[in-house]
């Protein structure tokens, strides 16, 4: 549990069409731009520490999140449309049951119900007022930001100094212990954390800043703290694990590493190892050569093709006369098979838009981890495209020399799909139409 969520929850250089449209302006939004929104949280209440922060810029860290905030809200906002249609429908039904229209009953009956449903929803907004959805500390933890809502339903921003948080052993509990306030030494305002139903994401922050600490050994009922697992995937603030010594040592020296010290990262797989044999271009490539989950005969395959691999190199490093031949020859065959995968990413790909009953093939710029998947996938094809004589390592080791040297069927097969790309570039405004 310490350091994870405590809830459940490069290229080649491109041709003229790609450069043409990788310098256009954002408006147009070139075939390689990517595009992302970010949600900006703005505060309600500026003040001057709040004006500091716009000229220097914090890097906020989500250390608690409420899921169901959103339906909150919703119901919050929904409680004016009773009183409003009781206010109206009330004198109505009576004037139409003193005309004769109906009876007296009905009229009574729609009383009820608009006066139930206009208390209901007024104790359910006086329940979630000041309800908190989201809390981010910044990285040296010394202030806080608390996201709740407010009368209206609306999201309002708060910033304090961690400081001035009044800590959680000096607050009294709540009723039904549903959840813990919030307050602050400066003003009453008092903030409703629901923490038995919250996702919190870094419980020694969130320990720190409320005061507290929780003994792990305890049960998650005891603590009130640990909510329930809900689900079993990650959500989209974690970060992939790094197995790599050279990359653990690099964000050290440049001290990016405590920068990510509170953020939670994905369970590493299986697989996965700081040893120096381990390779995941070469992981990933074996579990695709893979069928029918057979991965032994997968991982002897490759072995056999590397091998392959580590004998024409060596015939042709004997056979080379000067030593600058020899310098030039790569005899690893796991570089080999990274320079060969990355001569055969695409940058760009052909997408169907149908537009006025015409299918247009629209070039797109590709992700990095598909021009991945895409380069293996090409390499494997053209393995498999072989006589029944020819075994698959000995096929395996051609087309990765091929494709290493920048030559052979994919690497073709990419700048075919390049070229197509360029044809159709008159095509790629009806990517964002």
């Amino acid at each position: 549990m310490n350091g994870s969520v405590t809830s459940s929850k490069i290229h080649r250089q491109p041709i003229f069409f790609m450069q043409q449209y990788i310098n256009r302006p954002p408006s147009f939004g070139g075939l390689a731009q990517h595009c992302s929104t970010k949600s900006a949280l703005t505060s309600t209440e500026p003040s001057a520490q709040n004006e500091e922060h716009e000229t220097n810029p914090t890097n906020w860290n989500t250390i608690y999140h409420f899921p169901s905030i959103m339906l909150t809200a919703s119901l919050k906002r929904l409680k004016f449309y009773p009183m409003v249609f009781t206010g109206i429908s009330v004198p109505v039904s009576i004037g139409m049951a003193y005309f004769n229209i109906w009876s007296m009953t009905t009229a009574e009956i729609v009383g009820a119900i608009g006066l139930t449903t206009s208390l209901t929803f007024s104790l359910f907004g006086l329940i979630t007022d000041n309800l908190v959805g989201f809390v981010y500390c910044d990285d040296r933890l010394s202030k806080v930001k608390i996201s709740f809502l407010d009368t209206k339903g609306k999201r309002q921003n708060r910033i304090y100094s961690v400081d001035d948080l009044v800590s959680r052993t000096e607050l009294p509990r709540s009723f039904l212990k549903l959840y813990f306030p919030v307050k602050n030494h400066e003003n009453s305002d008092v903030y409703k954390l629901v923490h038995q139903y919250g996702e919190i994401y870094d419980i020694h922050a969130f320990n720190k800043i409320f005061g507290r600490e929780i003994d792990t050994k305890q049960s998650a009922a005891a603590q009130c703290i640990v909510p329930v697992a809900r689900m079993s995937q990650y959500g989209p603030h974690f970060i992939e694990p790094i197995v790599s010594r050279e990359k653990i040592e690099e964000l050290q020296s440049t001290g990016e590493l405590s920068k990510i010290s509170h953020v939670p990262i994905k369970a590493a797989l299986s697989n996965q190892n700081c040893s120096v044999f381990y390779d995941p271009l070469v992981s990933q490539f074996t579990n695709y050569v893979m069928k029918q989950g057979n991965k032994q005969l997968a991982r002897e395959l490759v072995e056999k093709g590397f091998e392959n691999i580590k004998r024409l190199q060596l015939e042709r490093y004997h056979l080379s006369e000067s030593d600058e031949e020899k310098a030039k020859l790569e005899l690893n065959p796991r570089k080999l098979l990274h320079m060969a995968v990355e001569n055969c990413r695409p940058m760009l790909q052909l997408t169907p838009i149908k537009r006025g009953g015409v299918r247009y093939q629209v070039p797109v710029p590709i992700t990095e981890k598909r021009s991945y998947f895409i380069a293996m996938k090409w390499l494997l094809e053209a393995i498999r495209e072989k006589e029944r004589t020819v075994h698959f390592p000995e096929k395996m080791a051609w087309e990765i020399l091929d494709a290493a040297a920048n030559q052979g069927k994919v690497v073709k097969r990419k700048h075919e799909l390049h070229r197509q790309c360029e044809a159709n570039r008159a095509y790629a405004h009806y990517r964002w139409s």
